[in-house]
């Protein structure tokens, strides 16, 4: 789900930089969906404003597998489309499944 916050905006501020976060589900249950899944996290990246944050985490496998596919401030095309590759080639399923460890790793960051 995709919630569009509408913030009201004053001539003289500057709107502050936001971190965005998609997470996706690696694991062998997402086997007949994990490239669709990937596919829209990566059509998400348009929505992401320049100079926003984006960091796209996997989790996969419990006691073990999850990383982060791509992290970094978006300003240009290329940082755009790096964002949207880094997704794409995440989509293949691996082992069972393991959401809190990668949530845990993120709050340390």
């Amino acid at each position: 789900m995709i919630r569009t916050i509408t913030k009201p905006t004053d001539s003289g501020k500057v709107r502050e930089s936001a971190y965005h976060a998609i997470i996706i589900d690696r694991s062998g249950s997402m086997l007949r969906s994990i490239k669709q899944a990937c596919i829209d996290a990566s059509e998400r990246v348009n929505l992401v404003r320049n100079g926003d944050r984006l960091r796209v985490m996997w989790y996969s496998s419990e006691g073990g597998e999850w990383g982060i596919a791509t992290d970094g401030v978006l300003h240009t095309q290329e940082q755009y489309a790096n964002a949207q590759n880094a997704i794409r080639k995440i989509a293949t399923t691996l082992g069972t499944t393991c959401f809190s460890e990668v949530l845990a790793d993120w709050a340390k960051s």
